[in-house]
């Protein structure tokens, strides 16, 4: 009879040691965390949000197209595939081409739609970093990258102007796809592949 190997239980009970991809489930409050703690980090986040998108809202309110946006928007002007799926620089941004080619045919030459989709998808950056570290460190830990990226990140070029579409869009998909795989790896096998497309798409 083979005898067990002397860590192999010890080793069952530790699920933040376990391997991306493993069978145990990351839960929904980590160690330490408490509901209140849990609850006001929420809070905070929600409200972080509200001031970033005012923020965002008031310093680009004297923006207009420009750079990249203006080749997409005089690119073509149907839907086809030939037309989306074209790379720009390199780069395959289906979404984005579609974004631009169905926002003018609705809102005419109005910036504030555009404007309005990137800050929902910073917005939707956020949340999703935020989840995906709170499962891991805690709520706490987890608001100081979310607000950080909230507030221009590193680029606020991309923050501010709907030029980081693209980015934002690729990021955010990625970001839901790793976070199913950690929460669902059954699920993230059938999804992930789905959402890494839709994330090359968009970039």
């Amino acid at each position: 009879m083979d005898r067990p190997h002397p860590g192999r239980s010890r080793c069952r009970s530790i699920h933040l040691a376990a391997p991306l991809g493993a069978d145990a489930s990351v839960p929904a409050m980590p160690p330490g965390s408490t509901e209140r703690e849990d609850r006001l980090a929420r809070t905070i986040l929600v409200v972080a949000m509200a001031l970033s998108a005012a923020t965002l809202l008031v310093g680009g309110r004297h923006l207009t197209f420009w750079s990249d946006e203006l080749t997409w928007l005089v690119f073509t002007d149907d839907f086809t595939p030939a037309h989306l799926l074209t790379p720009h620089n390199s780069h395959l941004i289906a979404t984005t081409r579609l974004i631009y080619e169905a926002l003018p045919r609705i809102f005419g030459t109005d910036y504030l739609p555009f404007r309005i989709i990137g800050i929902v998808c910073l917005q939707a950056n956020a949340v999703l970093l935020f989840h995906l570290v709170r499962r891991r460190l805690g709520a706490a830990i987890a608001l100081v990258p979310a607000v950080v990226l909230l507030f221009f990140g590193s680029a606020q070029e991309v923050a501010v102007s709907p030029l980081g579409i693209p980015f934002l869009l690729s990021i955010a998909l990625g970001l839901g796809a790793f976070g199913d795989g950690l929460e669902e790896p059954w699920r993230a096998r059938t999804t992930g592949t789905i959402e890494a497309c839709r994330a090359r798409a968009a970039r």
